[in-house]
């Protein structure tokens, strides 16, 4: 279909002329010489323009994830992780110093991880953690941990991702992967888990709705990952012992489910439960490079051939239509849509998807050159550039890949 929001992919798809050796080294764990050695320059180039952009163009009294100086740190925290192969503290360097500007100097009482204050103290956690300053990463964490209490009970808490209950229990599951399990007990990650069920059972069964759980935000019935119900099921399969809450988890398969009947017949899916919705939109936050995520990980939990399918489904969706006028970025730009197909070629070792994977990026090394919309916040992590070198720092070792602040 015609899509004016994306830009024609004229890039030739995987074909049985190419092979794994086109992209990775022998081992088949990390690009070959040539992709790494591109992707690397164009790491190197796009760090310098983004290192320019701290120093004048950067809200520093925004400590937030999403599009603060939290998601730069992130970022850097990355860089430091995946890029310094002999433990060089540069980025990591570069991490405490966002960091501890964040948490002085931001303000606010959200408690969600990409738009919140758990976000930008989850990461500072982990950055004095691997600094040695563990009684301020112990500090904070206990901070995060005493906020369960109120972010189960509040009734003005959402349950989405950016704002809500889901982006806090992504804090707790952060904290758990970067600082050690020890830290969050599994017990209040599962607290949180069941007040997300909890609360879309109550609005369900409001709303007499098909789907066993639904959440709303700002009066809308959003279904894709920043807002919706996409989000919230790959948030919830995601804690610890889901797979063992038999009841949990077959409210979240039902509610799949239901969301599989929503699909459009492009195999895109709306962004919201609304009548005359159009197939617009191929971002992360809403529609297909959304979904998949969640689809993959259904598929790992329930083995259900179906969920498989629809990921493939959504792959295709992203690669005709996931170039994005919008931009490089992650939320609704081409890094974004570019983690699709790493994730798949995870789960499937298809080659196919790492070529797309590829293509993207190829997209990507033009940067500026294809009149894509500059995003408000043209240096961060989910709108901006930060966003766009996390995702090809990622590719240089594409089965370590994970879409930040996500996964």
């Amino acid at each position: 279909m015609v899509d004016e929001r994306s830009i024609p992919n004229r890039y030739e798809d995987f074909g049985p002329d190419l092979s794994e050796s086109c992209y990775l080294s022998p081992e088949g764990i990390s690009l070959n010489d040539e992709w790494d050695r591109r992707i690397r320059a164009k790491i190197s180039e796009l760090t310098e323009k983004l290192e320019r952009g701290l120093l004048t163009e950067v809200d520093y009294r925004d400590g937030t994830v999403y599009v603060g100086i939290g998601g730069i740190a992130l970022l850097f925290y990355a860089m430091y992780k995946k890029l310094d192969q002999q433990q060089n503290t540069e980025w990591l360097n570069k991490a405490d110093e966002l960091i501890k500007h964040a948490v002085r100097h931001s303000s606010g009482s959200k408690v969600s991880f990409l738009c919140g204050n758990t976000g930008y103290m989850a990461i500072a956690a982990a950055v004095y953690m691997k600094t040695g300053q563990t009684d301020k990463a112990e500090e904070l964490i206990a901070e995060i941990l005493d906020l369960s209490n109120s972010v189960c009970k509040s009734s003005s808490i959402p349950d989405e991702l950016l704002f809500g209950r889901s982006g806090y229990l992504y804090s707790l599951m952060f904290i758990a992967k970067e600082c050690g399990a020890q830290y969050v007990p599994v017990e209040t990650m599962e607290k949180v888990a069941k007040a997300i069920i909890k609360s879309g059972q109550h609005l369900a069964n409001s709303l007499r709705s098909r789907c066993p759980l639904m959440y709303a935000w700002h009066d809308s019935y959003y279904l894709g990952a920043a807002h919706g119900l996409a989000g919230i099921f790959f948030t919830l399969m995601r804690t610890p012992n889901f797979s063992a809450n038999e009841s949990m988890k077959e409210l979240v398969k039902s509610s799949i489910d239901y969301l599989i009947t929503l699909r459009y017949p492009s195999g895109n899916y709306p962004s919201s439960i609304r009548v005359n919705g159009t197939d617009k939109l191929v971002h992360w936050c809403h529609g297909a490079p959304g979904f998949i995520h969640m689809f993959i990980q259904a598929y790992k939990i329930y083995d259900k051939q179906e969920y498989l399918d629809e990921a493939i489904s959504c792959a295709d969706v992203i690669w005709a239509r996931g170039l994005l006028y919008k931009g490089y970025g992650l939320c609704h730009g081409v890094a974004g849509n570019g983690y699709a197909f790493l994730m798949l070629y995870q789960l499937t070792m298809n080659v196919k998807y790492l070529h797309r994977a590829l293509k993207f990026a190829e997209f990507i090394f033009d940067y500026g050159k294809h009149g894509c919309r500059i995003a408000d916040r043209p240096y961060s992590l989910f709108e901006g550039l930060a966003g766009t070198i996390y995702y090809l720092v990622d590719l240089l070792h594409p089965l370590d890949a994970e879409f930040p602040a996500f996964y």
